[in-house]
């Protein structure tokens, strides 16, 4: 009887002999004795080797041990079975089978390589500092200080020509779509919150009017947050190697007396810059925690839902993102009566009741009190520098940098200002171009405004100050406004020590 005979009978309810299976152990045994020892105690069989023909003896071989060897493994379940079933079957004592032993684990192919994890992005210091200019963002690294704390980003060569910077003054930066129609249109915000809005008081700028809700409790904000805001997808994630909150956001459709109006807001910074959205459109947005100190929002706005796709491509960018060390935010609070600021290495004004708060950039080298309309404001200028980042180390040298940019300067007559003789030059200038650097790389800059009155004071040991009246628009009204309030605190400015 052949092997294949024994086996069909095998099915039929014969076992095999002990004497056959003891017989098919020894050709198994013998035939894998011919074959090298495999490496790391496992065989390869390539089916697709060119070397594996029929007509070659090794592959001959190698096929008949495959064959014994399925054999046996077919003569050993289906013959103990078989035993099995028949001892049963006629009432005699039941064999066991031989326990076997299966390995727990299967050992991991040493070939496989997992796919590394996405490392967190790392604040570049050094990246190119983007300034108030609108510019499209080209391949590279880039930095933003104008909320306070520092960030920067990355543009691949897949986003390039993908995004423009849009607007990065008064506490606020804006990435946008380069073909963006305005404001929530593709775009990417950040800024600073010293209040979210009150949810019962929606249409109110949140610390004007009413006290809003603490910028350190976002979460109890969001519980509270209500018609007419619809939130949805809330998750606690994180935004530039700092812990945020992320949630979508909506109005519902009658949230405004006109469709795709700015009439509700979302958070107040010290009164500059408040925080609207849409109604209409569509957001995304972050709260992203910094301890002690005020949280940056970042929201995505697109204008409308069939626009959400692009959520995706901001968030490429933002997987970019990294914080530096949380800083003070750009505006400070101002309440009415004496106040110290930083500038000049610390001065002290009484406040009007008009000026609400006082923004800052460039490490102290500037800042502004806005009038409410926020069309005109006083600001200060430390130790200015022409555009290519040298120090301007006097008057003449300032009103020579001006000439320079051919900006016609009328000199009034002079004034006294804490205690200083200070030279009064008044000036119309090309709107939001750059009049003087902040800092030595002349990538900070102080802005050139519709009408400008400078008072110059030139400190014996702490160098240059500069206090300006300035308007943006509407420069008939808001300029004598802007003019006024500075006088005010002009007459009350004194210089005091860093320490006091």
């Amino acid at each position: 009887m052949t092997d294949l005979e024994r086996l069909i009978d095998v099915s039929e309810g014969e076992g095999p002999s002990p004497e056959f299976v003891a017989a098919l152990r020894q050709r198994v045994l013998a035939e894998a004795a011919k074959r090298p020892e495999p490496k790391n105690g496992a065989m390869v069989i390539d089916l697709n080797d060119p070397r594996r023909n029929k007509n070659d003896p090794e592959n001959r071989t190698w096929g008949t041990t495959r064959l014994i060897l399925a054999a046996a493994a077919v003569v050993l379940v289906v013959g103990v079975a078989a035993v099995v079933a028949v001892q049963n079957s006629r009432g005699s004592e039941i064999i066991e089978p031989t326990e076997t032993t299966v390995p727990n684990e299967i050992e991991p192919d040493p070939t496989t390589i997992e796919p590394p994890e996405t490392p967190e992005p790392v604040f570049q210091r050094g990246a190119t500092r983007l300034d108030s200019r609108e510019v499209a963002l080209d391949t590279g690294t880039y930095r933003v200080d104008e909320v306070g704390t520092p960030f920067t980003f990355a543009i691949d060569a897949e986003l390039t020509d993908s995004f423009a910077l849009v607007f990065n003054y008064d506490g606020r930066t804006t990435i946008a779509d380069p073909q963006s129609a305005g404001a929530a249109d593709r775009d990417i915000v950040f800024t600073r919150v010293s209040t979210f809005v009150d949810p019962r008081d929606a249409r109110s700028v949140p610390g004007e009017g009413n006290e809003g809700w603490p910028a350190n409790d976002a979460a109890g904000w969001l519980d509270n947050l209500d018609d007419p805001y619809i939130v949805s997808d809330r998750q606690q994630t994180t935004l530039g190697g700092r812990p945020a909150i992320r949630f979508d956001l909506r109005l519902v459709d009658d949230a405004c007396d006109q469709p795709a109006d700015f009439c509700v807001f979302l958070s107040g910074n010290h009164e500059t810059q408040p925080r609207q959205i849409k109604s209409g459109s569509v957001y995304r947005v972050w709260i992203v925690d910094q301890g002690d100190a005020d949280p940056v929002l970042v929201s995505v706005g697109v204008d409308t839902t069939a626009d959400v796709g692009w959520f995706a491509t901001a968030e490429q960018l933002l997987q970019t993102v990294a914080f530096g060390e949380p800083g003070l935010s750009p505006g400070i609070a101002l309440a009415e009566g004496t106040t110290k600021l930083p500038f000049l290495d610390g001065i002290r004004i009484e406040t009007p009741p008009a000026a609400s708060a006082v923004r800052r950039q460039g490490n102290d080298a500037h800042g502004q009190i806005l009038l409410d309309d926020w069309a005109a404001s006083t600001e200060f200028v430390t130790n200015p520098r022409s555009l290519d980042g040298t120090l301007l180390a006097g008057t003449d040298a300032l009103v020579g940098h001006l000439g320079v940019l051919d900006i016609d300067v009328t000199e009034l007559d002079s004034d006294t200002v804490g205690g200083f003789d200070a030279r009064v030059l008044e000036f119309a200038g090309s709107i939001l171009e750059p009049g003087f650097a902040l800092d030595a790389e002349g990538s900070v800059v102080w802005r050139q405004s519709r009408r400008s009155r400078l008072w110059v004071v030139e400190h014996p040991d702490r160098g240059l100050l500069v206090i300006s009246a300035e308007a943006f628009e509407n420069a008939d009204f808001s300029f004598p406004a802007a003019i006024e309030q500075t006088e005010a605190l002009l007459s009350t400015l004194e210089f005091v020590e860093p320490d006091e």
